[in-house]
């Protein structure tokens, strides 16, 4: 699995050759996992069907049950992700959430997180 990295501000590294790719490492399929879940359900002009329901499971007034139903079942269907290990969530702020995890993939373990919100931009960030 080949997959572009971003750089600290979410944007796609450039300049680099292949030091700007995850190449079948366990980053791959965890930051895939990860911009999955920040794609609005409904968002994607191209297949309407798909995207993470944040409006409808996660924000406002839910569970954390729902909230983390919605997420690891985001996660787990991105290709190479085998299971989720360690998990918690948070609501740190008014209209903020925050998600950490250890994803299991086919190339291993790794660890990979969600920040933001609040009127912050949301940050990922795996290893």
């Amino acid at each position: 699995m080949r997959v572009r990295k971003l750089d600290a501000n979410g944007d796609y590294s450039f300049g680099h050759q292949q030091n700007d790719f995850y190449i079948n490492v366990p980053a791959a399929p965890a930051q895939a996992a990860m911009t999955r879940l920040l794609l609005f359900y409904g968002e994607w002009y191209m297949d309407v069907s798909d995207g993470t329901k944040w409006y409808q499971n996660i924000l406002g007034p839910r569970t954390q049950s729902t909230r983390d139903l919605e997420v690891k079942s985001r996660v787990s269907q991105t290709k190479n992700v085998t299971g989720i290990v360690k998990y918690s969530s948070s609501l740190p702020a008014p209209r903020a959430f925050s998600v950490s995890m250890t994803v299991n993939t086919s190339y291993g373990s790794v660890p990979a997180q969600i920040t933001g919100g609040g009127g912050q931009l949301p940050v990922i960030t795996v290893g």
